[in-house]
């Protein structure tokens, strides 16, 4: 509690000197007019931001920080107490972590989100990514949670976390990954003619970072490009336009979202769905008009 008065005025310093930016991107607030609002995928999407992509790893980092939390000295005497024997002692420390530490981390990590997340039930602004702000408060607790354990426990935790956040991390990052591997796929199969839909109401300019797997492809979904709609994502066409336009097409590619709407419900009478493949966790779809 000693570090509040020194974060709630570095919180007002940081407003008043902010002001000005707020002022201008309220002007501009039609840049932000895509986000929908949030929805239950997006609290797995924010644990794959701040914590982890894989449930395990989440699971361990996210116990680190509750370890770190402020109040756990008090649960660290509780455990390391004669009823609970020898075996808690040798984990957990009686001191606990540095209560000034979590002090900060725990406002940096709970409030953007929450506060987004609240004004999103009146105006849609919450997107994962401007909250990846928050993932050093993460780093924070966690080191708590780890400087609260004993020696050999910590050692252990550490190699844990290790051990599953690595294979994750060099999945993202090396080639052949992620929508790459999508678009050497859709390179290797796609035929003259064949179109793409995207299942939803945003178009990612997926053709700009990945040409040679979706260039090639008519994007009959898309009503604007990303520089005609100016903001990020191009904008898609209502259902009856896109339906008319799949009468002129033989096979269509369809990408879909987790969460978004079944597939099926964008397609015109006649298709049907000739190859599913799941590649770096990306579904990719194709459907081929009966004949």
């Amino acid at each position: 509690m000693a570090a509040l008065p020194g974060w709630l005025l570095t919180v007002a310093a940081a407003g008043v000197a902010l002001t000005p930016v707020i002022i201008v991107s309220y002007a501009q607030r039609g840049q932000v007019a895509w986000i929908p609002k949030p929805g239950w995928n997006d609290a797995g999407d924010l644990r794959g931001n701040l914590i982890a992509a894989s449930v395990p790893a989440a699971s361990v980092i996210g116990l680190l920080c509750l370890i770190g939390l402020p109040g756990s000295t008090r649960l660290g005497r509780w455990v390391a107490s004669p009823r609970f024997g020898a075996l808690t002692r040798w984990w957990l420390r009686r001191d606990g972590p540095d209560q000034s530490l979590t002090w900060l981390a725990v406002p940096w990590l709970v409030l953007p989100p929450v506060v987004l997340v609240a004004a999103s039930f009146i105006k849609p602004v919450y997107s994962g990514r401007y909250v990846t702000f928050c993932l050093p408060a993460v780093a924070l607790l966690a080191g708590a949670g780890l400087a609260a354990l004993r020696w050999r426990a910590r050692v252990g935790a550490l190699a844990l976390v290790v051990a599953l956040i690595t294979p994750v991390q060099l999945a993202q990052r090396v080639p052949g990954s992620g929508m790459q591997t999508v678009a050497q796929f859709l390179s290797a199969h796609e035929r003259p003619g064949d179109a793409i839909v995207y299942p939803n109401s945003l178009v990612p300019p997926w053709s700009i970072a990945y040409p040679d797997g979706f260039a090639q492809l008519r994007d009959i979904s898309q009503d604007q490009t990303p520089g005609e709609a100016g903001r990020l994502f191009g904008t898609t066409v209502p259902v009856p336009v896109l339906l008319q336009r799949e009468e002129h097409v033989s096979r269509i590619w369809m990408l879909p979202q987790p969460g978004a709407r079944n597939p099926a419900g964008y397609l015109a009478p006649g298709f049907r769905l000739a190859g599913h493949w799941d590649l770096a966790g990306q579904q990719v779809l194709l459907y081929v008009q009966a004949t």
